[in-house]
Formats: structure tokens, sequence, C-alpha cells
């Protein structure tokens, strides 16, 4: 996909779901179980695997602030609402959410072909 070209791969989990996240409210510590998916993927994978399942309007205001990291968290989410959503791809959503995508890949874009 040419969008996630433009994204910087990243240590990621691979399988980031709330099973996989281990909370320690007394110490105030995170720990991640279950690499055996880990892999090298596109900046915003594993937020929207954790994420999966919310409407993309209340995705996009969790993702990090950085461009880059908001546009991948959500490509992935558009992919996984097409899968898990019937009919989804012909929705106004999801032409709302690609317009969104859209407006992301052209500032990253910008930024990338600017700092070359």
């Amino acid at each position: 996909m040419r969008v996630t070209a433009r994204l910087p791969r990243v240590l990621s989990h691979g399988d980031l779901h709330r099973n996989n996240v281990l909370i320690d409210t007394q110490r105030r510590q995170v720990a991640l179980v279950d690499w055996d998916r880990w892999a090298y993927l596109p900046l915003g994978f594993d937020a929207a695997l954790l994420l999966r399942g919310l409407p993309w309007g209340e995705v996009e205001p969790l993702a990090v602030k950085r461009v880059d990291q908001q546009l991948g968290t959500l490509v992935f989410t558009y992919l996984f609402q097409c899968l898990d959503v019937a009919h989804f791809m012909r929705s106004e959503e999801a032409a709302l959410l690609r317009a969104r995508i859209y407006t992301l890949y052209q500032q990253v874009k910008l930024r990338s072909d600017t700092s070359q």
C-alpha cells in the first residue's frame, strides 16, 4: 500500500490486545507479553490493533499527535474495519475516514519531500 510505504518501520508487538498487556497499578508498571509475532511494522499498526473495534472518530484522539503516527493508526484502523464490519468500504464513515487519511498522507508526503 502506497500510504504505508511512507511510514517508518518500528519494532512492533504484532499481536497487541488487552490480554497481552499486564498492568501493575501499585508499581505503576506496564508489561507486554506474548511477543511471538513481533516484527518491524509500519508505525501505527500496534496502536490500531490495540484499539481495534473502536469507531475511528474515537481512535484518532487517542493516537500520538505526530502526523505519521496518526496516519499509520488510521490506515490500519481502516483496514481492520474493512475486515470486521460488513459493507464498511461502502459506508459514509469509510468515505470520511479515507478523506482524513488522504489529508494526513498529504502532510506526511509534503514533510518527506521537503526534507530530501
